[in-house]
This record gives structure tokens, C-alpha cells and sequence, in this order.
């Protein structure tokens, strides 16, 4: 029941909005009363968070190829793809939302979290094999990185192309920007 709830939240949420996101729609779209969504989560807030976050996490994993810049590059293509899911558009307009609506901000701010403790799992492997130095900072790439991604989809409200050449150009210039020079994969 769980996962029908949880699927229930993003649902209702990319059907109709915020305005139309409640326990009571999202216990009628996943086939259960209402308490059973209140036994497992007190607030709209933390079901809708609980939902984003294990989606992003089920979706965009955290890769071992060896180098920096091959995971890196790995790790952005599976997070573009991902935005152009359902619940990637749920993820943009959960953060439309928390900028006029501070109730959301926990939620967005979980998920970001998550993206970096994974940068930071990538940049940690590469010190530990000598690729780049001890003072690589994780979360300054993930800055570098994730802006131009979110630039395209917040302010420009397009899609971001998951062409290879756009994501190694993407990850070049995150690495570059970060001070860690591109590496060859």
C-alpha cells in the first residue's frame, strides 16, 4: 500500500497541481482511505517528499566507472533523463512551488542533499585513486554542474538535451569550473 501511495502523491501532484494536492485525492488515486495515508505520513508535505526523494533516488543511481569524469558525466545524463519523467516534473514544480510557498522548501532541500552526498561519493573514489587532489570540493562541482541543468529548466522552462555531446560538454566545463581539468575517459 505503500508504494501506491507514494506513486499516488506524484500523480495527483503532475495531474493537478499543487492547488489539487491533498491527502483525500491522494487516498482516492491510490485506492485506500484516508488513515492509511495518515498512518504513514502526518502531513502533505512529508508524503510528497518521501515521494519525490525515493524517486529520484529508485532513478538516478550513483556510478562506478573508474574515473571522475566518466561518473560524472554518467551521473548527469541519468539526472537529465530523469527530469523528463513524471516525477522529474514534479521535482521542477515542487521547486517552482517552495519559492512562493517556504512549506515545500524540506522537501527540496532533502533532494538536492541526496545529489550531493552522491557528487561527493564520486569526488571521494577519485581522491582515494589519485585523480584529483585531496581539496576537490564535491559539492562547488555539483554547483557547476547542476546550474546550467537547472538554469534550462526553472528559468527557460525547456527541456535539457541528453545528447552525449551536450552532457560531456557539461561535465567538461563543471570539472573545468570546479578547478579539476577534465580528465580523458
Amino acid at each position: 500500500m505503500t508504494r501506491a501511495i507514494l506513486d499516488a502523491a506524484v500523480s495527483v501532484v503532475a495531474q493537478g497541481g499543487f492547488g489539487g494536492f491533498t491527502m483525500d485525492a491522494v487516498a482516492k488515486q491510490a485506492g485506500c482511505g484516508k488513515p492509511a495515508v495518515y498512518r504513514r505520513w502526518d502531513s502533505k508535505e512529508a508524503l510528497l517528499e518521501d515521494a519525490v526523494v525515493e524517486a529520484a533516488d529508485a532513478r538516478v543511481r550513483t556510478p562506478d566507472t573508474g574515473s571522475l569524469r566518466t561518473d560524472l558525466h554518467a551521473l548527469l545524463h541519468e539526472f537529465i533523463d530523469w527530469l523528463g519523467t513524471p516525477n522529474g516534473r514534479v521535482m521542477v514544480a515542487l521547486i517552482a512551488e517552495a519559492v512562493r510557498d517556504n512549506t515545500w522548501s524540506a522537501a527540496v532541500t532533502r533532494s538536492q542533499r541526496r545529489r550531493r552526498e552522491q557528487t561527493r561519493v564520486l569526488v571521494d573514489r577519485a581522491i582515494e585513486r589519485g585523480e584529483v587532489p585531496e581539496w576537490a570540493d564535491a559539492d562547488l562541482l555539483m554547483d557547476h554542474a547542476a546550474a546550467p541543468i537547472w538554469m534550462q529548466v526553472l528559468v527557460w522552462r525547456g527541456e535539457v538535451a541528453s545528447d552525449p555531446d551536450y552532457v560531456a560538454r557539461l561535465t567538461d566545463s563543471a570539472l573545468a569550473a570546479a578547478g579539476l581539468s577534465p580528465i580523458s575517459s
